[in-house]
C-alpha cells in the first residue's frame, strides 16, 4: 500500500510539473510572437518614415491586429494610411507568410501591408510585400515590392493570397480601357517567385 500511495504522489508531481513547464513554454512562445510581431511593425514603420513620409507628421493606432501609420501633411489633412498586419485574421487570405526562402531551415517572413491614399488623396490603393531574412532570429528587410510592379498589365495591382511550391499566389486586378480608377474590371490568377530576395512575375491566368 506504501508503494502504491508513493507512486501515486509521483504521477502527480510529475504531472504537475509537466503542465507548469507547459504553461511556462506557452507564456514564452507567447511573449516571444509579441516582441517579433512588434519588431516587424517598427522596421515597416521605419521603411515609411524614413522614405516617403519624411516630411510629413505621423500618427499611430495600434490594435491587436494590425498597426495604422497616417501620415498628414502640416494642416493635418490625411495622405497617406498604411495598415501593417500583426497576425492573420483570414485563412483565404493571409497577410503573414513564413518560408524557407533560401533553404537553411529557417523560417523568413513575407508581410503584406496594405496602402491608401497616394499622397494625394482619392482612390488610390495598393500593396507593398515585404521580405524579411530570418538570420538565426534577427530578421533583416530584404526588400519592399509594390504590387503594381508585380502584374503583366500596364495598370494594375496583385492583392497576395498564400504561398504554394515556393511561388506567392494571389490576384492580379487590372484595368480595361473603359474602367474608372477605383474598379479595375479585370482579374487574373497570379504567381509570383522570388530571386535575389525580391518578388517577380511568374505567370497569370484570367479569371472569366
Amino acid at each position: 500500500m506504501k508503494i502504491y500511495t508513493l507512486i501515486l504522489i509521483c504521477i502527480l508531481f510529475i504531472q504537475c510539473d509537466n503542465k507548469k513547464s507547459t504553461s511556462v513554454d506557452k507564456l514564452k512562445s507567447e511573449r516571444n510572437k509579441l516582441i517579433i510581431e512588434n519588431r516587424f511593425a517598427e522596421k515597416i514603420q521605419k521603411y515609411y518614415s524614413n522614405g516617403e513620409g519624411s516630411n510629413l507628421k505621423l500618427e499611430i493606432n495600434k490594435s491587436d491586429s494590425i498597426n495604422e501609420l497616417i501620415f498628414k501633411d502640416n494642416e493635418n489633412l490625411p495622405l497617406m494610411l498604411i495598415k501593417i498586419p500583426k497576425k492573420n485574421t483570414s485563412n483565404s487570405k493571409k497577410q503573414i507568410l513564413f518560408t524557407d526562402i533560401n533553404n537553411d531551415e529557417l523560417q523568413d517572413i513575407i508581410i503584406n501591408v496594405h496602402r491608401e491614399g497616394g499622397w494625394g488623396g482619392g482612390n488610390v490603393f495598393d500593396n507593398e510585400i515585404f521580405i524579411f531574412k530570418n538570420e538565426k532570429n534577427n530578421f533583416i528587410l530584404k526588400s519592399a515590392n509594390n504590387s503594381r510592379t508585380l502584374t503583366d498589365c500596364k495598370f494594375g495591382h496583385f492583392s497576395l493570397r498564400n504561398i504554394e511550391n515556393d511561388k506567392l499566389t494571389g490576384i492580379s486586378y487590372c484595368y480595361a480601357p473603359d474602367d474608372g480608377h477605383c474598379c479595375p474590371s479585370l482579374k487574373y490568377e497570379t504567381l509570383l517567385r522570388i530571386k535575389n530576395w525580391k518578388l517577380e512575375h511568374f505567370e497569370s491566368k484570367e479569371i472569366n
